[in-house]
């Protein structure tokens, strides 16, 4: 709040008051929302994981890419910071299935079609978190 302490002919003297309690509320609020943005990436991600294996076992557009079950156990959040997440799979058949071979497999997109389908969702689960906070 502004508040006019005096004046001297042509000269207004005004203070701010609170000035030192809003930069301590902000730097709150910046704390709580980048804790918010984490526990959204973390929500999005276990999200994202889901259906990667659901996709992988045929229980999405995708065909069916299940024959041990070695691909659909090796998907996992591989990578976690304070702003992204990376969900992967390192066995090789990974790559073969999502993007097909020249020897008659083709590519069925698991990674990147689940990518596609769940947009919406992500951002929607990283701004409920971040609302919760604001």
């Amino acid at each position: 709040m502004a508040n006019v302490t005096g004046r001297k002919g042509n000269v207004v003297k005004f203070q701010v008051l609170g000035v030192a309690q809003t930069a301590k509320m902000l730097i709150a609020k910046d704390i709580a929302v980048k804790g918010a943005i984490s526990a959204g990436i973390m929500q999005a991600a276990t999200l994202i994981d889901e259906e990667v294996k659901e996709s992988i076992a045929g229980n999405r557009a995708e065909n069916k890419s299940v024959d041990t079950g070695e691909f659909v156990k090796s998907v996992r959040i591989s990578q976690m910071s304070k702003d992204s997440a990376t969900i992967s799979s390192d066995v090789p058949q990974a790559t073969f299935m999502e993007y097909g071979t020249s020897r008659g497999i083709l590519a069925r997109h698991h990674f990147e079609n689940t990518k596609n389908r769940n947009k919406d969702k992500v951002e929607d689960k990283i701004k409920i978190s971040i609302n919760r906070v604001v």
